[in-house]
């Protein structure tokens, strides 16, 4: 016979144990995000910052989580295509990288009437779908241009300096505001600019000779996936032929470039992450607000700076936030 009591006891543990039952499953949900790079040359250390990002906040692959990673290979024609490939992959967000590649995105979602919500990491500015500026984005927009300051650090680095290299793809969209950037940056000054371009890492060799032949005295690197994917052979070539570089990445500096000042790479993803946890918990995108990047980050690599033979003044090693010895 069963006791009112026993029946209260038995009944109680019952739902205690699907209750936990179901909480595990929940906490166990399989999450999918998507993740669309422009070139794959820029899509590893990327994807390394964001899981990293994801996994602090308690999401881990092979675990809890699915990052589906796409790239066309530089090729802006195949975006829609690839970014159809994780509409497909069932994806409950996407991580973008660049302009182009959202309002493609944003396209394909149209067509079909969907709405995945899109991470900017990062964006020159909030992308406008066809209809006006879209709810379906949200998240980083680029820092301020930092070429001013890679200028005036250069400057600092190199007394006297008139002849500079300017480095960077003719096709990417980028090119033509780093060259004006660049001769900005210089106005009023005994400094002449001497643009050079590379459209992938076969050029770069072919291109340092030029700049040698030019009797440049340092070499500024733009922001851009293909000169990008080639920093560590740039700043190999540079320090062999004792010029200074510049970069925006500080992993190029690591590599034997003289400086960086640019973007944080895992400090712009793990914000990112933030943004696809609040997604996946079910917040709008449209109730997100956008947010611009402000910390630019001064990396500085000492043995490079003694190879050259550059004293780099006190006051500015001070101000650097990773300086390699």
């Amino acid at each position: 016979m069963i006791t009112r009591r026993r029946f209260f006891v038995e009944t109680s543990a019952t739902a205690l144990t699907l209750l936990l039952a179901g909480a595990a499953r929940s906490a166990s949900k399989m999450r999918r995000v998507g993740f669309l790079v422009p070139n794959p040359g820029i899509a590893e250390r990327r994807l390394v910052a964001l899981s990293a990002g994801l996994k602090a906040l308690g999401y881990v692959e092979k675990n809890n989580l699915v990052i589906e990673t796409r790239w066309p290979g530089g090729r802006e024609r195949n975006l829609r295509d690839i970014a159809q490939e994780l509409i497909d992959a069932d994806v409950e967000v996407i991580v973008i990288h660049g302009g182009t590649a959202i309002l493609q995105t944003l396209h394909a979602l149209a067509t079909q009437k969907l709405s995945i919500p899109i991470v900017m990491a990062t964006c020159a500015g909030a992308p406008r779908s066809e209809g006006g500026s879209s709810t379906l984005v949200t998240g980083l927009l680029d820092a301020p241009d930092p070429v001013p300051k890679q200028i005036e650090i250069l400057r600092a680095f190199v007394p006297g300096i008139s002849r500079l290299a300017a480095l960077s793809n003719p096709a990417f969209p980028g090119h033509p505001a780093f060259e004006h950037s660049v001769r900005a940056a210089i106005q009023n000054s005994e400094i002449s600019v001497l643009p050079f371009q590379a459209q992938g890492l076969n050029e770069i060799d072919v291109v340092f000779q030029e700049i040698l032949k030019a009797r440049a005295q340092a070499v500024v690197v733009a922001v851009d996936p293909v000169v990008k994917g080639a920093g560590e052979k740039i700043a190999r070539l540079a320090l062999q032929h004792h010029l200074p570089t510049m970069f925006a990445d500080g992993d190029h500096v690591r590599n034997g470039g003289l400086a960086s000042y640019g973007e944080n790479l895992e400090r712009t993803y793990r914000r990112a992450a933030i943004y696809i946890d609040r997604l996946l918990k079910g917040d709008k995108a449209s109730a997100l607000p956008v947010e611009r990047i402000t910390k630019l980050d001064f990396t500085v690599n000492q043995r490079t700076a003694d190879k050259l033979g550059i004293r780099i003044p006190t006051a500015i090693l001070a101000r650097a936030d990773k300086v390699w010895r």
